[in-house]
Parts: C-alpha cells; sequence; structure tokens
C-alpha cells in the first residue's frame, strides 16, 4: 500500500493505492491491477511498465473525453 499524490483535472488528489500484478487466466498474461482508496476503483493496465500514478492519471483522462 502506497500513498500517491495524482493530477487530475488540475489539482493534486490524495490516493491509497495497492498494486497487484497478476497472471489473469481470461487474457493468458500479466495485468497491473490498482486498486484505489477514492471512490474503491479497481484500474487494470497490460502494460505493467507502468506505475500506479500514470495509470491512474491516463484512466482519468480516458474519461474526461467521455464526460465531455
Amino acid at each position: 500500500m502506497a500513498a500517491l499524490f495524482v493530477d487530475q483535472n488540475g489539482k493534486q488528489l490524495l490516493h491509497i493505492v495497492t498494486r497487484l500484478d497478476l497472471l489473469w487466466k481470461p487474457v493468458k498474461r500479466m495485468i497491473r491491477f490498482v486498486l484505489t482508496d477514492r471512490r474503491r476503483y479497481i484500474l487494470m493496465s497490460s502494460d505493467t511498465g507502468l506505475s500506479p500514478e500514470d495509470i491512474i492519471f491516463l484512466y482519468g483522462c480516458r474519461f474526461k473525453m467521455v464526460a465531455d
């Protein structure tokens, strides 16, 4: 578990996260799961090289585009 400050919509928000790299059987490869305390999200990435901060930031960008 780690405490991270992530830029979301121009604001620095504190997230308490847990990162897990697990072999996910449906896709038969390693997936990085990031569990956040904020709204209890579970985020997934097939790029295990991304940091939890990057994954949270990229999901934030994606949902901002969908909402616009």
